[in-house]
């Protein structure tokens, strides 16, 4: 699964969006991911603008990515949205939390000082 492009499943979604939806459908009902899109492929990327021979040779020069299937990518953001709209339905978030919130910026959260 890692080797379909984005560019191939957006010009084919039409034709692989039922099937698509319920193989999702089933995996948040069932609550088990496929095997597939578990599995990413792991790249080094070097973390340091210069690229000096002696750097390029130790590792801890590297940081990994995770390259993942288009299709889990797809899955996580089903799951983050149907989390985020849980949480918001239910009230379940912090007034005051900010982070990752849709329109909600750091530099409106109004910071106490205990002078």
């Amino acid at each position: 699964m890692l080797g379909v492009s984005n560019k191939l499943i957006k010009k084919i979604i039409e034709n692989i969006a039922i099937p698509l939806t319920h193989i999702i459908n089933l995996s948040l009902q069932s609550g088990n991911i496929p095997n597939e899109l578990k599995i990413a492929k792991v790249l080094p990327i070097f973390k340091l603008k210069t690229k000096e021979s002696d750097l390029l040779s130790n590792m801890s020069n590297y940081r990994p990515i995770s390259l993942l299937p288009i299709f889990s990518k797809i899955l996580e953001k089903i799951v983050a949205n149907k989390l985020t709209a849980y949480l918001d339905d239910n009230n379940l978030i912090y007034k005051h939390q900010y982070g990752f919130q849709k329109k909600k910026v750091n530099h409106t959260a109004h910071f106490s000082s205990n002078k």
